[in-house]
């Protein structure tokens, strides 16, 4: 399955080499990642719930704690090096989920069409969160 992360920069006619973004000797099992979120760190999510952050080329521990509930079929995760939070599409929930960036709750959007939602985007300054639905975008507001 698949064991790395590979970086490609830009160059004027398209893409250099690649190279390693994770550590050397460091083979994560990615076979059931849904989604990746960076932000400086490496956020890496789960079709089980888990939730791995790699800083620095490592994995770094993470408990998400004072979660309402467990992750039913996430699909998304989301954050950037602008972003306070860490955001999960919890899609067999029904709702986005906001973690700190230590992984723990802060709180969560509910919303009935959240079943179809794809894909999402965040922007805290706009005080958006922007969710793929087939062909829709619907926004919800940050509070």
């Amino acid at each position: 399955g698949a064991s790395s992360i590979w970086r490609y920069g830009g160059t004027e006619t398209g893409f250099g080499g690649g190279k390693r973004r994770l550590g050397e000797g460091v083979k994560p099992d990615l076979s059931q990642a849904v989604s990746m979120a960076i932000d400086g760190s490496i956020w890496v999510l789960t079709s089980t719930g888990k939730l791995v952050r790699y800083t620095q080329g490592q994995p770094s521990r993470l408990e998400i704690t004072g979660l309402d509930g467990e992750f039913n079929q996430p699909t998304a995760v989301y954050t950037d090096s602008d972003s306070a939070n860490v955001y999960v599409l919890d899609r067999g929930n029904k709702r986005v989920v906001v973690l700190n960036k230590d992984g723990q709750y802060q709180g969560q959007y509910e919303w009935e069409g959240m079943g179809e939602v794809t894909d999402m985007v965040v922007s805290e300054k706009q005080k958006q969160v922007l969710l793929l639905s087939g062909s829709m975008i619907e926004a919800i507001e940050l509070r």
